[in-house]
């Protein structure tokens, strides 16, 4: 069953030296597989 999940990865944060960085969200047995098999994607710039 697919489900969605919100977190909050910043609270009350100056990211202005972080403008451009991308955050990927991923799953997979371990690492390798999920960076192998391409199980993750982009879900958010900071602007």
């Amino acid at each position: 069953m697919l489900s969605s999940r919100q977190m909050q990865v910043f609270n009350n944060e100056n990211v202005q030296s972080q403008v451009g960085a991308q955050i990927y969200v991923g799953y997979g047995l371990n690492e390798a597989d999920m960076l192998f098999n391409n199980k993750y994607k982009l879900v958010h710039t900071i602007q």
